[in-house]
């Protein structure tokens, strides 16, 4: 998939805040950072109008989003955007980066860079060469347009998902009742072999090393296949769909929030 020229600028460099902007940002950055598990979470397919896909993942406190992360797997790597809000959903800031992995004799790469925003503007950019980009600079202006548009458009799309409306409902004591999505995506990388309990549990292994494990209901022929091939699968890269769900469990006669694998793909 070719990522626009547009689209790759946004992913380039360094921040160093001033330190007459660093109390605000950094304070959300530190706060959010330090608060992350205790957040509900979500995860959600968001597709832009140049219908180039991201990945995203969104993390909220008391109804309102405080990080929204979201990553596109593209020709030059894996292009993220992260953003962070305070506690009344305003944008203080913002990471961007281009991280591609080492093959073909070439090392791995990573570049990045950081945005400091206040009352919904951006004060400060670093560029590539880790230098501030002065404020006059027509680039300057880009990335303010093009981060908050994605931001904006971002989080309205997810608080009108079903993700969210799913999290919305999971209150602290009683379960969410069945049939509550909370979240909607795929996630790659390589068959790692399936367990068989009450279900099969389907195991990827990531580009990080961690083992994701998907709960089957039903197995489609892609899965069939890989079954089938036993340890000579192993290792095969797939797409897994899934979809995050409180499931009806008859067996335990109640709701279990499960993440079940609605089918493979196989990307090799």
């Amino acid at each position: 998939m070719k990522i626009p020229a547009a689209l790759l600028g946004l992913f380039f460099g360094f921040l160093a805040l001033a330190p007459a902007q660093e109390s605000d940002s950094a304070k959300v950055l530190a706060e959010v950072t330090r608060d992350l598990g205790g957040y509900k979470s979500l995860e959600h397919i968001y597709e832009p109008k140049d219908g180039a896909e991201f990945q995203v993942k969104a993390w909220l406190s008391d109804g309102v989003l405080r990080r929204i992360k979201a990553s596109q797997q593209g020709d030059g790597g894996v292009l993220t955007r992260d953003f962070y809000y305070n506690a009344e959903g305003e944008l203080k800031y913002a990471h961007a980066s281009l991280a591609d992995e080492a093959k073909d004799g070439k090392p791995a790469s990573s570049v990045e860079e950081k945005f400091d925003f206040q009352n919904g503007v951006l004060v400060q950019y670093i560029g590539p060469d880790k230098k501030p980009v002065a404020k006059e600079d027509k680039n300057f202006a880009g990335m303010e347009s093009a981060l908050t548009a994605m931001s904006d458009d971002l989080v309205e799309r997810i608080e009108g998902s079903t993700a969210y409306a799913g999290v919305m409902g999971e209150a602290d004591g009683p379960k969410a009742p069945a049939g509550t999505v909370f979240g909607v995506g795929y996630s790659d990388g390589t068959f790692a072999g399936t367990e068989q309990g009450d279900y099969l549990h389907l195991d990827l292994k990531q580009a990080d090393g961690s083992i994701e494990t998907y709960f089957v209901l039903k197995p489609d022929a892609p899965l069939e296949q890989l079954l089938k091939d036993g340890d000579a699968a192993k290792g095969t890269k797939i797409r897994v769909h899934w979809t995050e769900k409180m499931q009806d469990i008859p067996e335990a006669g109640e709701a279990t929030r499960m993440k079940l694998c609605d089918r493979i793909e196989m990307l090799q």
